[in-house]
């Protein structure tokens, strides 16, 4: 039952992507930038002051709702763009295999970037239905209270500024490959 919902492998390829193609390795900065700076950016921003509330999970979830759509609707159009790429004679053997793995690459991108959504608005949907309304203090750390409500804020933020980056990639991504098409 839960194979059919494994979404490891989303997560393992969008991963791949951040290997450097011709050493094999994987690229440290790309760690750093979808990682940890969205780590350090969500802590900062709950370190601020920051805290959903309704009205802030609200926005965040109609938005995220239709980024999910809108994502989902760009993995079958890409998927239309790659079927049709491999079938191309147009090109050399070799732009076909780079342009077809870049599109692949594209793709595994967007899968992730739509789990992050899914993620985002799950998570939205749970803090809106279980713990806005009643916060609970779970324990102190440097006299800074930890609460239920905080740690949900710190991955929802964390979520959507990995959701930020990852977008801003596929975005380039399509940028380079459109713009080698016209």
């Amino acid at each position: 039952m839960f194979v059919k919902m494994n979404i490891l492998d989303i997560v393992k390829n969008n991963f791949k992507t951040f290997v450097d193609a011709r050493s094999g390795k994987i690229i440290k900065k790309d760690i750093t930038v979808f990682i940890i700076i969205p780590l350090i950016i969500s802590i900062l921003v709950l370190y601020s002051g920051f805290s959903l509330g309704k009205e802030n999970s609200n926005i965040f979830l109609t938005a995220f709702s239709i980024f999910s759509a809108l994502l989902f609707n760009m993995l079958f159009i890409l998927f239309d763009i790659i079927s049709k790429t491999v079938k191309e004679n147009d090109q050399s053997t070799e732009t076909r295999r780079l342009k077809v793995k870049l599109l692949k690459e594209t793709f595994t991108n967007i899968s992730f970037t739509v789990l992050l959504s899914v993620g985002i608005v799950i998570s939205l949907l749970f803090f809106v239905i279980f713990i806005d309304h009643k916060d609970m203090e779970l324990f102190d750390i440097l006299q800074y209270k930890i609460t239920l409500n905080g740690i949900v804020s710190l991955i929802v933020i964390y979520l959507i500024t990995m959701f930020s980056m990852s977008f801003l990639m596929v975005l380039k991504r399509i940028d380079i490959l459109l713009s080698n098409e016209i």
